[in-house]
């Protein structure tokens, strides 16, 4: 029998030793601790996410789209399980989709700098440039050290060929590594 089993934190425990198994890419090994963190707790989004997250990885796209999915019914009204299906979503190239739901997510939290930050992205990669540096400085007057709006501004001014804000933007990313 399993000592966490006892535990009334099982499910926590659980979901923690799975997210050490994915920052370690061990995929097969998150899904098995999300899985039975699932069973623990299958009202709590967390493991689900996991779960979809290493299917992606593991390239196993249907069961990652069903985890992603499955987090969103269980809790609708956080705004980063549709940021984490969003992505999902643009791994997959469904950009308007993955447009949607980081859409969502800003009704939920306009203040989500992941959903900010990726609709710059999304912006950036379809030339919509003003759109564009209004989502990357929205999220950097928000977080100040979310280094990926800062290369999504420099990239941005890169492509507009201002090449002083470009650089200016680089400088500041790389404050933070």
């Amino acid at each position: 029998s399993d000592l966490y089993a006892l535990d009334s934190n099982a499910a926590y425990i659980l979901h923690t030793i799975s997210s050490l198994h994915l920052q370690m890419k061990r995929y097969d090994s998150a899904v098995y601790y999300s899985l039975k963190a699932i069973r623990k707790a299958p009202r709590w989004r967390y493991p689900y996410t996991t779960v979809a997250y290493s299917y992606l990885q593991l390239k196993r796209f249907d069961q990652a789209r069903a985890y992603y999915e499955k987090a969103i019914e269980i809790d609708p009204k956080n705004a980063d399980a549709y940021v984490d299906f969003g992505y999902y979503e643009f791994q997959q190239n469904k950009t308007e989709r993955a447009l949607s739901l980081y859409e969502k997510a800003l009704q939920l939290d306009p203040n989500n700098v992941s959903a900010l930050n990726n609709v710059g992205w999304l912006m950036k990669e379809k030339g919509r440039y003003k759109e564009a540096i209004h989502y990357f400085t929205s999220c950097v007057e928000k977080d100040s050290s979310f280094v990926s709006a800062y290369n999504g501004l420099a990239r941005v001014y890169g492509a507009m060929k201002q090449y002083d804000s470009a650089r200016k933007f680089y400088l500041q990313s790389v404050q933070y590594y």
